[in-house]
């Protein structure tokens, strides 16, 4: 993870100094802070927080995944506007299909390789986000609904 902050502020198209004037830091603390070699300067999640905010570069929360045998997947920007829940479901349903059906066909010999678990977790990539994209809109259906019923809003 220390790797994936380093790579971050030493790529950051403006520079490392610029990078931590963003942030808030010293850039001679910034460099000390994601140096794999420096033992008695660490990032604080805040920080780490921060320079994923500022750099909208994901790779901490990679490398973090990773360690975790998970991986990290951006949710897509959706925006606020009007619920189009039908074509949402729909969506929804055809991907798990398509997930469900590679599946199938993927451990139909009782083996998974690397091309087929690729595309299994592309699939499985592309229904949570049709899964979001649904949550979404009934989130925003919900807080409507809410207001115009005079109910306080969480």
């Amino acid at each position: 993870m220390l790797r994936a902050a380093f790579h971050t502020v030493e790529e950051h198209s403006r520079g490392a100094k610029a990078l931590a004037a963003a942030m808030g830091v010293q850039h001679k603390t910034l460099l000390n802070k994601v140096n794999p070699n420096q033992t008695s300067h660490h990032l604080s999640l805040q920080e780490t927080l921060r320079l994923m905010q500022v750099t909208k570069d994901t790779r901490v929360m990679d490398a973090l995944a990773e360690v975790l045998g998970g991986q990290f997947i951006c949710s897509p920007d959706v925006g606020q506007g009007d619920p189009k829940l039908m074509q949402d479901l729909a969506e929804m349903t055809m991907r798990f299909g398509e997930l469900m059906r590679e599946v199938a066909n993927d451990i139909a010999d009782t083996e998974i390789s690397n091309s087929e678990l690729a595309r299994i977790e592309k699939e499985a990539d592309q229904l949570r986000s049709a899964l979001h994209r649904l949550l979404v809109d009934l989130r925003s259906m919900n807080l409507r609904q809410r207001k115009c019923e005079g109910l306080e809003v969480l």
